[in-house]
């Protein structure tokens, strides 16, 4: 075997390149650790999708698609709830809360004219008017109204019946009753009353001398 001499310089040479090789071989380690680092995890590679594609920024036409999606979906679930009775249409009063009508603003049609509106002017002579009234005391006595009663027409009845009297007759009581204040027919009645008076003071008469004995 050939025996080698090694001077200083050949020395010198061989530690610096093993130097440099251990330095290669930490390099090389250092890269495989990172590249081992940022491999992706199994599991996670789609959320770190997601995040990248969320980070990304929206241009104007995204955003307004976004605005007018979450209108929709906020309308859509209004209209789901259960609506306020007043938006339900034509309703009966058992149909809604006692008293509800009250607190709500309510357009309605009215057929007259609204009165023309108050000016200061006005206000201020009608104030006037109040004052000078109070100070001479010049009341309005309420007048109180009374109804008046309408006169029944009194029903003229028919007699179908032909008179017995003449017409010189008729124009005869007619001319009596217009002159005196009676006719033919009132003279019947005084009689009959005469009659009926006379029998009933007979009775009275009879009745008392049959009770006299028990009295």
């Amino acid at each position: 075997m050939d025996n080698f001499e090694l001077g200083d310089g050949d020395l010198d040479e061989i530690v610096d390149k093993e130097e440099d090789n251990s330095g290669e071989d930490e390099m090389s380690e250092e890269n495989n650790d990172s590249i081992e680092d940022h491999q992706p995890i199994e599991g996670f590679e789609q959320d770190d999708d997601n995040d990248e594609v969320q980070k990304e920024p929206k241009n104007e036409f995204e955003k307004q698609q976004e605005i007018i999606k979450n209108k929709i979906t906020k309308l859509e679930e209004e209209n789901m709830k259960e609506k306020h009775w007043s938006m339900l249409g034509e309703i009966k009063g058992e149909e809604r809360p006692v008293d509800s009508l009250v607190d709500l603003d309510i357009d309605f049609q009215n057929t007259n004219r609204p009165p023309p509106p108050m000016t200061k002017e006005q206000t201020l002579s009608l104030e006037d008017l109040i004052r000078r009234r109070i100070k001479e005391q010049s009341w309005d006595d309420v007048v109180r109204k009374t109804l008046i009663q309408k006169k029944e027409k009194k029903e003229i009845e028919l007699d179908g019946e032909k008179s017995k009297l003449g017409l010189g007759e008729i124009y005869e009581q007619k001319y009596a009753k217009e002159i005196y204040g009676f006719n033919s027919k009132d003279e019947e009645l005084n009689q009959q009353k005469k009659e009926i008076m006379k029998t009933f003071e007979y009775v009275m008469k009879e009745l008392d001398k049959l009770t006299s004995a028990y009295r």
